[in-house]
């Protein structure tokens, strides 16, 4: 016959076994083994504020290897999700008055861009999105900015919008079916856009510009490729 005692004692558990005509033996709980750590794993998010990823590939969907070779070879051993898209929330001033913006940046060819444009030799950079307004539940502009390489080893900018081209409201798609086609009436767009849009827009995109081109030489001075 063999009776267990369990003792607590000092924070271990401590089990006497004791068998009839026998001696006591002790022995402290043992703990089951540790895993071994493991080596930690590193997410790296990228986050292109105005830029396509389409400005890192090929036309075969790779990471262009020539001009980005360090994310190139980083891609090769990483798993990344290249068709995921930003969308960035703003409050700016346009010219009539602050407004909260939801700015869902897309791929150039969803606002017919032909899918060759970025490798045209001329062609630097496209960036297209769509602007809403959550405040008012709706989104309603159309954009692109093209930037041409120019002869003299620089960037000419060209931007279009097309306002309240895109009117269609946040929410479930067959709401947007119904609504869509009342909210891009002519008559809606007259009265739902201000008459001072697109000057505010104009004046509004030299001042943004001219402040990113005050600051685009340090930073590629400092990050871009060596010549």
């Amino acid at each position: 016959m063999v009776l267990f005692l369990a003792v607590l004692a000092g924070g271990a558990a401590v089990v006497w076994a004791v068998e009839r005509g026998g001696s006591a033996v002790a022995a402290d709980a043992a703990e089951p083994p540790r895993p071994a750590a493991q080596p930690p794993r590193v997410v790296v998010f990228m986050t292109f504020d105005e830029f396509p990823v389409d400005v890192l590939r090929l036309p075969d969907g790779h990471i262009d290897p020539a001009r980005f070779p360090n994310l190139a070879a980083f891609a090769r051993t990483a798993t990344w999700f290249p068709n995921t898209q930003a969308v960035h929330d703003s409050t700016e001033d346009v010219g009539f008055g602050r407004r909260r913006l939801r700015i869902r940046f897309v791929e150039p060819w969803k606002l017919g861009f032909p899918r060759d444009t970025l490798e045209r030799p001329n062609v630097g950079l496209v960036s297209c999105a769509v602007v809403g307004e959550p405040r008012l539940g709706v989104e309603h502009t159309c954009l692109a900015h093209v930037f041409l390489r120019s002869p003299d080893d620089g960037l000419v900018l060209r931007s279009r919008f097309w306002i309240g081209a895109a009117l269609r409201p946040y929410g479930p798609r067959p709401l947007g079916q119904l609504a869509t086609p009342l909210l891009r009436r002519k008559l809606v767009r007259r009265v739902a856009i201000p008459r001072v849009a697109p000057r505010s827009l104009l004046l509004h995109c030299g001042e943004e510009f001219a402040n990113l081109a005050a600051i685009l030489p340090d930073l590629y001075a400092r990050f871009g490729c060596p010549s």
